[in-house]
């Protein structure tokens, strides 16, 4: 019954004879007669199901874009203390050691090693936001190829081991385990993006355990045909309502920790984007104060583009044995880049030769025939670094060339292969990177 005398509106949900539940507005007045006796009710109805869902879905877009808006302002604050933190070690002990040089030994042993701590880990943030952009953009592209499992996670191991001497210190145990034996192995994938998503996972876990352990692998998945890897860890955790949102880039299980921990919230979601794009999935299994294991897939039996080339290990010794005597032609326009290069080699017995555009490496190439190893730069003037690899490998397909650029935002690497380069190494430059290229060539030019 009415209670009032006016009209009034409701909003009531009704369920039609299609079965569909519809959102009403209706509008009632109730009808009187001439002495004042309720005769009967006047209503209007008008279907707002469309506007309502409408109206809902604006409301969630605001809702999200705000909450987008706030994650952006809080990651550029955040990226802007992950930035200036590692460049206040990195200028302000450089500017120590200029100028006050009587430092002790011991001493500049330390600022160099916070020097090149913080260069790493801002070389590390650098990386992640290219990362971004070029999944952005559609421009990070995965160039499978066939990839000894045991031998990258002995790598990624021997890596971490060595890189964290407090480990014991920290009652942390560090172990990994293999499903397969060396011979059998292998999986069609990028090894370099294969060994970053594991990289990160495992900076993650060591990062958040205080004590326990921390181990990583693989199983076979029979019934999917599927690689399962694995990183473990008894670690701080993972709230479950937090599980599917540390995916999502920006975005980190506590805002709290950012302050203790450090972190950008893009390395899962790069993970989770790579992953995806050699055709796996990755999730995490986690509890609070018990620790956390993320697991992502890889399909058995992957297509798999040209190798570029087999990747050894190798030993500083018999790789000046390898390079004694021997001429490198090193292809630079860059003084500073140019510099480094020939102090990374100085302990070598060899020849350098020195380019500083494409054109003349072409001509220094085409004199000098004992070249046992070409270092071509891509970005140069004259002649860039593609159409000097073209204009050798024309007339000479032997002499191993490796690529080394600053410029990884394009599909450098799967250009540089299928021009006929042997390997490629991104700048800055590591020295046992180059070193372990400059082994692999020379190891495969004597097979």
């Amino acid at each position: 019954a009415l209670n009032s005398d006016g009209p009034i509106e409701t909003t009531e949900e009704v369920t039609f004879t299609d079965g569909k539940k519809h959102i009403l507005q209706i509008f009632k007045q109730k009808l009187t007669s001439t002495t004042g006796e309720t005769i009967g009710v006047l209503g209007i109805a008008n279907d707002i199901s469309e506007r309502t869902q409408y109206e809902k879905a604006l409301v969630e877009a605001l809702e999200k874009a705000e909450e987008s808006d706030r994650l952006k302002t809080a990651f550029l604050a955040n990226m802007s203390h992950e930035i200036r933190t590692p460049l206040n070690g990195v200028i302000g002990f450089a500017k120590f050691l200029r100028n006050f040089p009587d430092t002790t030994l011991q001493e500049r042993e330390k600022f160099l090693g916070i020097i090149s701590t913080s260069a790493d880990h801002l070389l590390t943030l650098i990386n992640d936001i290219i990362d971004i952009s070029k999944i952005d953009v559609g421009q990070l592209t995965i160039n499978p190829e066939a990839v000894n499992i045991n031998e990258l996670l002995n790598e990624i191991y021997t890596f971490f081991y060595n890189a964290n001497p407090d480990l014991p210190k920290r009652e942390i145990a560090f172990n990994y385990t293999t499903s397969l034996p060396d011979s059998k192995a292998m999986v069609n994938a990028d090894r370099m993006r294969l060994r970053q998503v594991l990289t990160n996972l495992i900076n993650n876990a060591l990062k958040f355990t205080d004590k326990g352990k921390v181990e990583f692998g693989y199983n076979i998945n029979s019934e999917t045909n599927e690689f399962e890897f694995f990183v473990s860890d008894t670690g701080i955790g993972i709230a479950k309502d937090k599980q599917e949102i540390i995916f999502q880039r920006f975005r980190q299980a506590y805002t709290d920790i950012t302050k203790q921990y450090g972190g950008t919230g893009l390395g899962l979601a790069i993970c989770k984007s790579l992953v995806e794009l050699m055709g796996g999935r990755i999730w995490v299994e986690s509890e609070t104060g018990k620790g956390s294991t993320f697991r992502f897939t890889l399909p058995i039996n992957a297509p798999t583009t040209q190798n570029r080339g087999k990747v050894y290990g190798y030993e500083l010794q018999e790789l000046k044995n390898l390079l004694k005597g021997k001429s490198i032609l090193i292809a630079e326009d860059d003084p500073n880049c140019m510099y480094y290069l020939k102090t990374v080699l100085k302990d070598f017995d060899i020849n350098i030769l020195e380019a500083d555009n494409g054109l003349l490496a072409t001509e220094i190439q085409y004199q000098h025939p004992e070249i046992a190893a070409i270092l071509m730069d891509i970005k140069m003037p004259v002649m860039n670094g593609y159409d000097a690899i073209k204009r050798i490998r024309s007339t000479n397909a032997q002499v191993p060339i490796i690529v080394q650029t600053a410029h990884t935002f394009s599909n450098e690497r799967a250009i540089s292969i299928a021009l006929g380069c042997n390997q490629f190494i991104t700048k800055p430059i590591d020295s046992n990177s180059l070193y372990q290229s400059l082994y692999s060539v020379l190891k495969e030019s004597r097979r």
